[in-house]
């Protein structure tokens, strides 16, 4: 019985495929040495010295970057060390011992990764003879590299900082903790990774850390937090009296993506950021007197119905003020358990006028109206479609005339399109009558002119 165990087993070992154990056993044997350095805000510079016993065909890097759904798989590249400025992909060429590099940029906004974003990296090795060797996965934290930095962390926030203000960021920290201990019942949700703050310490080194934007929005605003909610990563300007309330402001944002965003949409700016003003534990004032300011000047717009936000710096701040006081309505008015299954609604994928109906028996005008009557200010009438878009007029087919038939009358206008607004009134028919005789009688002339003119050229033809 012994011998048949022995040899059960024997049979068991030899059908596992070789490159399996290999994986397995000694997958970072290969890497003699891997880096990863951040050069902020241009990107980051992935490089490795890999040996194999067969020649490398190929080696390429995973990475995970923040909290996004989607992996990336990228080919590693022969080894340069050229500057980001000059620096290309030139293909490997294959041998047992290869140095290899990647360079990935981040200076774009459709390719940005905010500074204190963690990032997860392994390489996959493949060899000429078939083999595929995956190794172990290590972390990189994307940082500022202007910088020296150190944490105050606990098993939900980390919060990255620079110089000798510790004070400041276990502020930011306590704020952080605040805010989870409010929205997440509300929001009916739980952190599945931890959240990554950057705190700066003025305004010239947080804008430098931004993305691109509207150079007109970055004059004339002063951002004082960003929240990445793909990355659960937030930036934070730690230096001014609002630093905690935009701490908790955008910790509500990555809150509201994982309890509302689908794969199909993301909630409404308008909810988004009326819930992240909700959840600030210290709001500021500026909203509320944007607000008043917009109800008594008629500057009021329908942010309900806004796809997104609005361009300019007094709009901006008029639409946060609006949508603040339209989701207090919603949950202090209409109930916080309605809220949960409204948000639950729209992270099935169900759009935002639908999930009002089935919810509040609400659509989107009528949300609005109701919070137009709530603050005294005249309900709003959507602009008639008729006014807003012309009318066109169909032209008159021109046909050749002869003698003893009847021209053709174009088509009438659509009875929907007669109204006052692109017809003009006719006094009567007999008024009609004389036009239409008018008109007959001008065509005649036409056509006798026309003959009349045509009847010299024909003769200098034939003379011809």
């Amino acid at each position: 019985m012994k011998i048949f165990y022995i040899l059960l087993t024997f049979c068991i070992l030899t059908t596992i495929p070789y490159k399996n154990i290999l994986a397995t056993e000694s997958a970072d044997d290969h890497i003699l040495s891997s880096d990863i350095i951040s050069e902020f805000p241009h990107g980051f510079r992935i490089s490795t010295d890999t040996k194999s016993n067969n020649n490398i065909s190929s080696i390429a890097i995973n990475l995970k970057i923040g909290q996004r759904n989607r992996g990336v798989y990228q080919y590693m590249c022969a080894y340069t060390n050229e500057s980001y400025d000059k620096w290309n992909c030139n293909p490997l060429v294959s041998d047992k011992q290869i140095k290899s590099e990647l360079f990935w940029r981040t200076n774009t906004r459709d390719k940005y990764i905010p500074p204190g974003t963690n990032i997860r990296y392994s390489f996959q090795i493949k060899t000429t003879d078939g083999n595929i060797i995956d190794t172990s996965q290590k972390n990189f934290i994307y940082h500022d590299n202007r910088f020296e930095w150190e944490k105050v962390s606990n098993n939900q926030i980390t919060v990255w900082y620079h110089g000798p203000v510790k004070a400041r960021a276990d502020q930011l920290l306590l704020a952080g903790n605040q805010t989870l201990d409010n929205m997440q019942p509300l929001l009916n949700v739980t952190l599945e990774q931890p959240i990554t703050t950057t705190m700066y310490n003025n305004v010239k080194e947080m804008l430098d850390a931004l993305p691109p934007k509207s150079s007109t929005i970055s004059r004339e605003l002063i951002t004082e937090g960003q929240a990445f909610t793909d990355d659960g990563t937030i930036l934070v300007l730690g230096n001014g009296q609002n630093a905690r309330g935009t701490m908790s402001h955008e910790l509500t944002h990555i809150l509201n993506h994982i309890a509302g965003d689908s794969i199909i949409r993301p909630i409404p700016s308008w909810l988004d950021e009326g819930l992240a003003e909700y959840g600030n534990i210290e709001p500021g004032f500026s909203y509320d007197i944007a607000l008043d300011y917009a109800i008594n000047t008629n500057r009021l717009k329908p942010v309900v119905l806004m796809k997104n936000m609005p361009g300019k710096s007094e709009e901006i701040i008029i639409f946060y003020g609006q949508s603040r006081s339209i989701v207090n309505m919603l949950i202090n008015d209409l109930g916080q358990e309605k809220l949960k299954v409204f948000m639950s609604e729209l992270k099935s994928g169900t759009s935002i006028d639908l999930a009002l109906s089935k919810i509040y028996n609400l659509n989107s005008i009528e949300l609005y109206n109701k919070w137009l009557t709530k603050v005294g200010a005249p309900p709003y009438v959507p602009p008639s479609q008729s006014r807003s878009i012309p009318t066109a007029i169909p032209i008159p087919t021109v046909e050749p005339y002869e003698l003893g038939k009847t021209i053709k009358n174009t088509k009438p206008l659509d009875e929907k399109n007669q109204n006052e607004s692109n017809i003009e009134p006719i006094a009567s028919s007999k008024d009609g009558a004389i036009l239409a005789s008018s008109n007959n009688l001008i065509l005649v002339g036409i056509i006798i002119f026309i003959t009349l003119l045509a009847v010299p050229i024909i003769l200098i033809q034939r003379k011809s």
